[in-house]
């Protein structure tokens, strides 16, 4: 059986985070759920509440290289453990840079890399990340929605409603 890589792109608030609770409650013995946003906070030692000073340093593209290194040593490592099925990334990957492991591991003949992209207006993105502890401002929305339109990305999934998300899970 082959494993599965589920890499989860969106803007903030679109459900990347809820959707991926899911999956790993179908699952949980056999899932493994690696996130950026808790990825940075161990490297960062930021926290919801501080992360977007974290990202105003002069440091900051150095920090999300670093991300992507480590998520990307997690994502090796869990590839190769044989007691997990599911591996879910659950990040916006609006860079090219932050999908090249993907790219490596459809090569893998072991693996499945299943691209989802999850869609939501705007402005609906933007009221739910307000209701949250990190706020995220509507022009970092664009530029991360900008950055995903820009992307040469095939996605297997696009997900916009409850009736997609259905028939996603049902696959699973």
């Amino acid at each position: 059986m082959k494993k599965k890589v589920i890499v989860f792109s969106g803007i903030p608030g679109c459900g990347k985070t809820t959707l991926s609770r899911k999956i790993f409650l179908m699952n949980p013995l056999k899932t493994l759920t690696i996130s950026n946003d808790k990825i940075r906070e161990m490297i960062t030692s930021s926290t919801e509440e501080n992360v977007n000073e974290t990202f105003k340093l002069p440091e900051a593209d150095q920090l999300r290289d670093r991300i992507i290194k480590y998520r990307d040593i997690i994502l090796l490592a869990a590839v190769e453990d044989d007691n997990i099925e599911n591996i879910i990334v659950d990040a916006t990957h609006f860079t090219k840079e932050s999908r090249q492991i993907f790219d490596v591991l459809s090569k893998n003949p072991n693996v499945e890399v299943i691209n989802v992209l999850l869609s939501v207006e705007k402005h609906i993105a933007h009221a739910r990340t307000q209701k949250q502890v990190r706020t995220i401002n509507m022009e970092t929305i664009e530029k991360i929605s900008d950055g995903l339109d820009s992307l040469d990305v095939t996605y297997d999934f696009f997900i916009k409603d409850d009736e997609s998300e259905k028939q996603f899970l049902a696959t699973l």
